[in-house]
Parts: C-alpha cells; structure tokens; sequence
C-alpha cells in the first residue's frame, strides 16, 4: 500500500486560553498589555529585554497563542463591565449627533448639567465654571460656564468606519488620478499600451 499519495491532516489540540499560558512571560505580557496597549512597554514588563523591545512586542502580538489569551482576557473584561458592541456604537452616535443647542436653555441660559438628559450629557467632556466673590460678602455670582465636547469628528470617523463607510477599497479612497489603459487590437502593436495625455 502506497500511502506517498494521501493528504496529511494536521491536527490541532483544542487550547484553553482560559487557564493561564505555561510560558510565564507570555503571560505577563498577556496581562501588561491589557493594562498598557503598549507593546513595547509591556515586553519590558514582562521582563524582556529592554533592547529591541519594540519589534520583540510585535513578534509577541504576532504570536497565536499569546493572541488568543489576549482575546480571552479581553472577553472577560467586557463581560465584566457589559461592553457590547451596540454600547460603544451607541456611546458614539451620542456624542457625533450632539447640538450644542441641547445645552442652553429656551432664554440662552446655560443648562445644569445634571439636569441634562443622558444622551446629552455623555457628549460633554468636561465644565469649567467660573465664579467671582466680593470678598465674602455675597455667594458670588457665575461669571463663565466652559462645556468642552468630545470630538465629534473622531465620534463620525469612527461610526463611518464602524458601518464600512470609509473602506479602504471603496471609491473614496483611490487616486482621483487614475490612469486610463486602453490597449488597440487587430494589427496594431498590442503589447504597448496607449496612455492618454
């Protein structure tokens, strides 16, 4: 019987990235990376070489089973804090739709923002308010009040590439200068294109 001829089928042992990798640096990496998302920083941590710590890390990443405990770690902890991916969308669209005329009142007075609804106030980033006093004779008055918004470009930016909207292969992404190619047949030299001018 000649077996020269069959397929050889590899087969993988099923790997339990729930239990801790057996390589203990990888391990640590696998932890330092999720507190750091620096690569380079966490192969130092993992107590790595600080030399060529940067192409270390991203051999580390590239590595699958250090990429699959990463998953698994990661999955813990947006179960943990009930992160789903209809959240983060929905955090987005909060501050990417966000009208800065939801934080002023019907007579242009600033709103309170603890009165301010959730989806309105998850758009601001901080307040700032500044208050005069008269030498501790009276409460003081509000002199400015400074909301800072989160970046509504970056909130779109990401929903656009969230829905497939920015692709790298869709038509708003290629040169706008393309050259056109048109190759003649029948008795003309076909091997050379003619580019037009």
């Amino acid at each position: 019987m000649n077996l020269g001829n069959l397929p050889i089928t590899r087969v993988m042992a099923e790997v339990d990235y729930s239990k801790p990798l057996k390589n203990w640096q990888w391990e640590q990496f696998c932890r330092a990376y999720l507190a750091t998302n620096n690569a380079a920083q966490s192969t130092r941590d993992a107590k790595y070489s600080h030399k060529g710590a940067n192409s270390k890390g991203t051999q580390l990443l590239a590595n699958v089973s250090i990429a699959g405990r990463l998953a698994h770690l990661r999955s813990i902890m947006a179960t943990k804090m009930d992160i789903t991916a209809q959240r983060v969308i929905d955090e987005y669209a909060k501050i990417a739709f966000c009208n800065t005329q939801d934080l002023l009142l019907a007579d242009n007075q600033v709103a309170d923002i603890s009165q301010l609804p959730p989806e309105i106030a998850a758009a601001v980033s901080s307040v700032q308010v500044e208050t005069r006093h008269d030498n501790g004779k009276s409460k003081g008055y509000t002199e400015k009040v400074k909301f800072t918004l989160h970046s509504k470009t970056q909130a779109l930016d990401a929903l656009g590439k969230h829905l497939g909207i920015f692709k790298e292969d869709n038509d708003q992404s290629r040169s706008q200068n393309q050259t056109l190619v048109i190759m003649q047949f029948g008795g003309v030299d076909d091997s050379k294109p003619i580019i037009p001018e």
